[in-house]
């Protein structure tokens, strides 16, 4: 085991409860955990456990989207790049706007290929994760498989994304 490992979940087609999600968030190299369950009871539980352990744990269902964007909501982003996510949620709550810019630029530039222009969002999510060597089921339905050139592409700009997401957060923190 390693004492700086970062981790990431993903937990795909499964719901944790509340125990486990509160262990996971309170874990140290736990960067985020994302969770879209889309029920609002379990959400609000999630929410309270997030404010608890200081925001480590995001949540995403664009259903809730519009009751959960002040409460650590995030885009599917988080599923790829945790950290920049939360550094993007404490711009949003203290930065300037020229941060907030930058970093809703740098999100949006880069969700578009990873994304395939937004048409295989699964599919692109599925593979950015394996990129970056987190365990996740695989895309669901023939209409998320990526072509050879999307998936080049995807790793061109994860590789990429990874090392701008870091620079730029070092700069501007």
């Amino acid at each position: 085991m390693y004492d700086n490992a970062s981790i990431a979940l993903y937990p795909e087609n499964a719901i944790i409860g509340p125990d486990s999600f509160r262990q996971m968030a309170e874990h140290p190299n736990i960067h985020g955990i994302k969770a879209s369950s889309g029920d609002l009871r379990l959400f609000h539980e999630y929410e309270r456990i997030a404010r608890e352990t200081g925001g480590k744990a995001f949540i995403g269902n664009e259903k809730l989207m519009s009751k959960s964007i002040s409460r650590h909501a995030v885009p599917s982003m988080a599923n790829i790049f945790p950290q920049f996510c939360r550094e993007f949620m404490d711009v949003i709550a203290e930065g300037s706007r020229e941060q907030r810019r930058e970093y809703q630029r740098c999100m949006d530039e880069r969700g578009m290929r990873i994304y395939s222009d937004y048409t295989k969002i699964h599919g692109g999510i599925m593979y950015a994760l394996k990129i970056r060597g987190i365990c996740c089921s695989e895309p669901l339905g023939p209409d998320q498989e990526l072509t050879c050139k999307e998936k080049k592409d995807i790793a061109l700009y994860v590789s990429g994304l990874e090392d701008r997401m870091t620079r730029f957060s070092d700069q501007t923190m």
